[in-house]
């Protein structure tokens, strides 16, 4: 084995976002057998690398915002950005839905509407590196993906109505 890969939330990580300290040991083995460990997660690189020791997250592959991007001692080896044209046709569709909170994910930082500020300390739980906007159309970053959130419950009555607007080029997960 050369590689090792998992993803974070209810995988690598408990339920109250900690690991077992018995993986900094396992760490070092895998290390000394040539053994590359790889994060693999939908979240940010910041939110990713602030749950590992200081002596081990520079050493760590991070396939981050869904595999968009790819980082390795903090330099981003690798990321796959929409297209504008792209990712313009998808913002001016999600962002027609005031009560879903709508995260565009750029290569920069995470960007949300300022109307869900209050919201900042559950935000700041999941997503470490953001930017609150007046409107999303002041971005200037290259888009990784967009993720959206609602608060009421009909998170999955918004993704059908999404899915039939956007273009079938795009996956909606």
């Amino acid at each position: 084995m050369k590689l090792l890969a998992t993803d974070m939330d209810g995988t690598f990580l408990r339920d109250d976002k900690s690991y077992s300290e018995e993986f900094n040991d396992l760490y070092k083995q895998m290390l000394k057998q040539g053994i590359q460990f790889v994060i693999a997660s939908g979240n940010q690189y910041e939110a990713l690398a602030c749950k590992f020791d200081e002596e081990i997250k520079n050493d760590l592959y991070y396939l981050c915002e869904n595999g968009t991007k790819i980082v390795y001692q903090g330099k981003t080896l690798y990321k796959k950005a929409l297209e504008k044209q792209d990712a313009q046709e998808v913002l001016d569709i999600l962002k027609e839905d005031q009560e879903c909170m709508l995260v565009v994910s750029g290569d920069k930082h995470a960007y949300i509407s300022k109307n869900f500020e209050d919201r900042k300390d559950f935000i700041t739980l999941f997503i470490k590196n953001i930017v609150f906007v007046d409107s999303f159309d002041e971005i200037d970053d290259e888009i990784l993906k967009f993720s959206v959130a609602n608060f009421d419950g009909k998170i999955e009555d918004r993704l059908e109505v999404i899915k039939r607007r956007i273009n079938p080029k795009f996956r909606v997960v």
